[in-house]
């Protein structure tokens, strides 16, 4: 015969009404490699991502946003949005100094078309 297990309930104290703790404050740059973020949210930050990486000249982080990109599902929809600059920043990365970097984005925008 198995042992019977008690399960004891912990309970607030008497009058103790306070509400649990506030959710966490998310930052645009966190929908990069969450799983809670929208397509949408993601492909904005990869936008910002790449902008700043393009600017700085790091064409290593450009080329790994590129690939983040490139795995991205992405509708025409979600392309020709209002807000969303992300295909006039991959254009413009066609022309960049990198070569890889320009091989990536001419893919990239080749198969968006």
């Amino acid at each position: 015969i198995a042992p019977q297990m008690t399960i004891t309930r912990v309970s607030r104290p008497a009058g103790d009404q306070s509400s649990p703790p506030p959710a966490k404050k998310r930052k645009p740059s966190d929908a990069l490699n969450s799983a809670w973020a929208s397509v949408a949210d993601r492909v904005a930050a990869l936008d910002s991502a790449l902008k700043k990486s393009a600017d700085a000249k790091a064409w290593d982080d450009v080329k790994k946003h590129l690939k983040e990109l490139g795995r991205t599902e992405i509708t025409m929809a979600e392309l020709q949005a209002e807000n969303n600059t992300v295909g006039r920043t991959v254009a413009g990365l066609k022309k960049a100094p990198d070569a890889d970097v320009s091989t990536l984005a001419k893919a990239l925008v080749k198969r968006w078309k």
